[in-house]
């Protein structure tokens, strides 16, 4: 099946699990892009013009949040919708409410076909994102923030 619909952009890593998920995108009919973070690939994005972005939060040489904070700067990626996948079921709050100001979601590994559709559909549905300017400093915000049904 030849994926015609919004295209989603996968920033990972790991080539099994981004291999799994464009598969289960484009079962569905998106159209989709892997990238696994490197400064090559940053430009391109801006020719690609994804309708969301799903990141893996530890890119092996590269740091995900630090990824996600240059796309938040280039203009036409800003409103980008986005969310991490990641398998680090201990991130820090600070990295919690960093990705809460930039207006993205944390989603735990593993993530089977079905939530990631949901995320994916979620993603889609968001109105563009205004980062917010202040970020609380207190320690009892959640640190992992599961994904809504």
């Amino acid at each position: 099946m030849h994926a015609e619909g919004p295209l989603v952009v996968i920033i990972e890593d790991d080539a099994f699990s981004a291999f799994l998920f464009k598969e289960a995108l484009t079962a569905h009919g998106y159209a989709v892009r892997i990238s696994d973070g490197g400064d090559a690939d940053v430009p391109a994005l801006l020719t690609l013009r994804p309708a969301a972005l799903l990141v893996d939060l530890h890119l092996g040489e590269v740091d995900g949040l630090q990824l996600l904070r240059r796309l938040r700067a280039v203009g036409s990626l800003r409103h980008v919708p986005a969310a991490v996948i990641t398998g680090d079921y201990f991130t820090d709050a600070r990295v919690s409410r960093e990705l809460e100001r930039l207006g993205i979601e944390m989603h735990l590994k593993p993530l089977w076909d079905d939530e990631l559709l949901r995320v994916v559909a979620s993603l889609l549905k968001r109105p563009p994102h205004r980062m917010s300017a202040a970020v609380s400093d207190d320690p009892s915000d959640a640190a992992v923030r599961r994904p809504h049904p």
